[in-house]
């Protein structure tokens, strides 16, 4: 069991290196390839998720505004670390952005404890069958999914993101999915 948690850090450690090295990639807007993950970039996302309070967060309910889906873990270091990035980044963008993190594999009680823990004041969901984990082929903790206004995936970001990151793939899902390559400015 050691031996499993010190994988897990290294890991953790290596995935938020590769976060810092791709926030300085024009080209790391990706969905999938390295990351293993099977989402359509040409309809719309359709995942529904249950918050700890017991109503249903419907992505397809929130069209017009920008979208990150945080799937995390309370055990996961990157997943605790990026928290109070992920927390300011949403009190930031209160009108254009929703954040909705979802503990996947853990209790509705956990998911409250961490929701709790860093004051989160967005919706928080758990997803204790990991069902989200299975669906979308996730296969590391955190990942974090920006759909567009209209549905659309823009990026599904595999690791710890810092506030520039998430700034960024913001700005990156708010242009429209036909421009090739936008300004990489928040």
């Amino acid at each position: 069991m050691i031996c499993r948690a010190r994988a897990l850090t290294i890991l953790g450690g290596l995935l938020a290196l590769g976060a810092s090295r791709r926030s300085r990639d024009e080209g790391w807007h990706h969905v999938h390839g390295a990351n293993g993950l099977t989402l359509p970039t040409n309809v719309p996302l359709d995942l529904t998720f249950v918050t700890v309070d017991g109503s249903a967060f419907r992505l397809a309910d929130h069209r017009g505004v920008v979208v990150v889906v945080n799937l995390f873990a309370s055990w996961c270091g990157p997943c605790v670390a990026e928290a109070p990035d992920v927390t300011a980044f949403a009190a930031a963008h209160p009108t254009d952005t929703l954040v909705v993190s979802v503990d996947v594999g853990e209790s509705a009680a956990t998911a409250r404890e961490f929701r709790l823990r860093f004051g989160i004041d967005y919706p928080v969901a758990s997803d204790e069958s990991s069902s989200v984990y299975k669906s979308i082929g996730m296969h590391a903790y955190p990942t974090t999914l920006f759909i567009r206004p209209n549905g659309l995936l823009a990026c599904a970001f595999v690791g710890q993101m810092s506030r520039d990151d998430l700034e960024t793939e913001r700005a990156y899902a708010l242009v429209d999915s036909t421009t090739s390559n936008p300004s990489r400015s928040a």
